[in-house]
């Protein structure tokens, strides 16, 4: 069914002392999903290939994303050294709606 989300995956990145390059985003009333919003060309996550935007963080490190602030998912891969793991799905049309401009958004680098 094209109507269902895809499942989700996980992405294992080896982070080597650099920020993993993407944006995270979430609505500021700290409600819905951590989102990718974009991913920076060159980066380590640009380079595996396994993200894109419209992706949502559903874990880190095995700890759920789910009900977190974006400045917590920030912390979290900021202060990871090593191999991180990321449990994403997709969500289609999650990005479309952040673009409207009721719509306000807390923001972080990776």
């Amino acid at each position: 069914n094209s109507l269902r989300c895809p499942q989700p995956r996980k992405v294992k990145l080896d982070k080597t002392g650099h920020k993993l390059g993407f944006h995270l985003i979430k609505n500021s009333q700290n409600n819905g999903p951590i989102l990718i919003k974009r991913i920076i060309p060159g980066s380590t996550a640009h380079k595996h290939g396994g993200f894109k935007p419209g992706d949502c963080i559903l874990s880190i490190n095995g700890e759920s994303m789910e009900d977190k602030p974006v400045w917590y998912a920030s912390i979290q891969l900021q202060c990871t050294s090593g191999k991180v793991t990321l449990e994403v799905r997709y969500m289609p049309g999650a990005l479309v709606e952040c673009k409207n401009e009721n719509y306000q958004v807390a923001s972080s680098d990776c």
